[in-house]
């Protein structure tokens, strides 16, 4: 018997195993870990007698009820030895439960090829796709530039957060936050002599991302320093995929294409992001 319950802490390491199950990936329940502890109440869990099969989550952003009221759905798995039975289906009709009781009408999803059938058939539309790309950390990397990129500090928060709020299309500091608290060494940010940044990177277990800016030449400042600072370090980022200049970018500094997702949505809001200043997303689930 299959029952959705809420995930509790003590769950955590066996849905991170059901991911990494799912996935045929070490390290990718990290991102179950990372989400959860920022909004503990949106991830839910299958069982079948008592032992997780699948997993799903939700970010919310933004204030209930407002025209921006998004959420970010993310780690929807299902244990292999229990797929093609439902259990994922079941996973995201509780989820979609639990965000339009809680006024978030609207919500965004990557998904892959074999995912897609599923969103399809509750709704989700495609609009838009995004780019998932790696590079090897035997690559070299060039020298950092010496421009104004520097790291970013405890002070330098509300900035960012406010122009991720822009370029993102909804307000998330808390993600901003946990994502400097976590950051492989410092993470960083170009100021222009404005109030608002010029551009910001964190490098997170890996992931580049989030990463804005507001120019090509900006983005490939931030990169080569965040590459400076990671050799030999194995990375990978998610964007969207017509981000061009972006793709452009990656692949001149050695990253190549793992994967292209199917950025959906459900619900009213238009997603409201600034693709062409998006190079990097905090994770699939976070956005």
């Amino acid at each position: 018997m299959i029952e959705i319950v809420h995930l509790e802490p003590a769950d955590l390491p066996a849905a991170a195993a059901v991911i990494e199950a799912a996935f045929g990936r070490p390290g990718a329940g990290e991102s179950l870990r990372r989400g959860y502890e920022l909004q503990p109440q949106g991830y839910f869990c299958a069982r079948r007698d008592g032992e997780i099969v699948g997993t799903v989550g939700a970010q919310r952003y933004q204030a209930p009820g407002s025209a921006s009221a998004v959420a970010s759905i993310g780690v929807m798995t299902v244990h292999p030895a229990v797929q093609r039975q439902g259990v994922g289906t079941r996973l995201m009709r509780h989820v979609l439960g639990y965000l339009a009781t809680a006024g978030y009408p609207t919500a965004f999803l990557e998904a892959s090829a074999a995912g897609a059938p599923l969103y399809r058939k509750l709704g989700f539309v495609a609009c838009g796709e995004t780019l998932r790309m790696a590079r090897d950390g035997s690559t070299p990397a060039a020298p950092a530039p010496h421009g104004t990129v520097r790291p970013m500090l405890d002070a330098d928060l509300p900035a960012v957060s406010g122009y991720d709020a822009q370029v993102f299309g909804a307000v998330r500091p808390a993600v901003i936050r946990a994502a400097l608290e976590r950051a492989q060494g410092p993470a960083f940010i170009v100021r222009d002599g404005t109030p608002r940044p010029a551009g910001y990177l964190f490098v997170v277990g890996g992931l580049l991302g989030p990463w804005s800016a507001g120019s090509p030449s900006i983005a490939e400042e931030l990169l080569r320093t965040a590459l400076d600072c990671c050799q030999g370090v194995g990375l990978r980022v998610t964007f969207p995929a017509d981000n061009t200049a972006g793709r452009t970018l990656l692949a001149r500094y050695g990253f190549c294409e793992i994967e292209n997702l199917q950025h959906m949505r459900l619900g009213p809001a238009a997603d409201a992001r600034r693709r062409q200043e998006y190079y990097g997303q905090a994770s699939l689930t976070l956005g």
